[in-house]
């Protein structure tokens, strides 16, 4: 009976190391879930970081488009889309980092209304010159006078414009006459001053005639 008691007490204590092995096991994959779900919680918590910052920049953005368009629409409502006026003339220009465009400051028909960049471009009347700080908007500066008599101005515009300005129109002048040639004057006639015959001849000529027979009549 002891022998069997002692059989069933070792039977219990292999039971009982194998059922701390299961344990054991049970315990490792409880840590090894347990690291996963907290890598796994980490990278959610990532992405979350990562899209909240996605979502400001993007009402960030919304704003300054918004902003933009308003900005926009509110100069073109005021008639001033891509007008550069920068300085009449006699006056300075700050374009550093632009070209001066040099045209007619107001409208040949309306000398009250002012051009715009457009309005100047338009007449293809103008003078591109390479921007400056304090430009000064005088025909002597840019070097030419695009509209003579008529008040001008700066415009200082992107630099590098491809102003597409077709080439004005070339009058041609008439070819002149081809030059005729001097004709020389004509010798002036030879004065005779002495008789072409002496006074001796011509009394022997008038004896001869004088004592010629007359014709015999019919």
């Amino acid at each position: 009976r002891i022998a069997t008691l002692e059989s069933k007490l070792g039977e219990c204590q292999d039971q009982k190391d194998s059922d701390a092995d299961i344990i054991a096991g049970f315990r490792s994959n409880a840590e090894s879930d347990k690291l996963e779900l907290s890598a796994r919680q980490r990278l959610v918590d990532e992405l979350t970081a990562k899209a909240a910052a996605s979502d400001a920049l993007a009402d960030r953005l919304k704003t300054e488009v918004s902003q933009l368009v308003e900005d926009v629409q509110a100069c073109e409502l005021d008639g001033k889309s891509f007008d550069f006026f920068c300085a009449g003339e006699g006056e300075t220009c700050e374009c550093p980092d632009g070209d001066i465009v040099w045209g007619p400051r107001f409208h040949a028909s309306d000398k009250e209304r002012a051009n715009t960049f457009a309005d100047v471009i338009a007449t293809q009347n103008f003078i591109v010159h390479k921007g400056t700080a304090g430009f000064a908007c005088t025909n002597e500066h840019v070097g030419g006078d695009p509209e003579s008599g008529e008040a001008k101005a700066c415009f200082c515009a992107p630099r590098g414009l491809n102003y597409d300005v077709k080439a004005s129109a070339v009058v041609e002048q008439p070819s002149p006459a081809p030059a005729v040639a001097e004709q020389p004057e004509p010798p002036a006639p030879t004065v005779v001053e002495s008789a072409a015959v002496d006074a001796d001849d011509i009394e022997s000529y008038e004896d001869a005639l004088e004592s010629a027979p007359a014709p015999a009549m019919p």
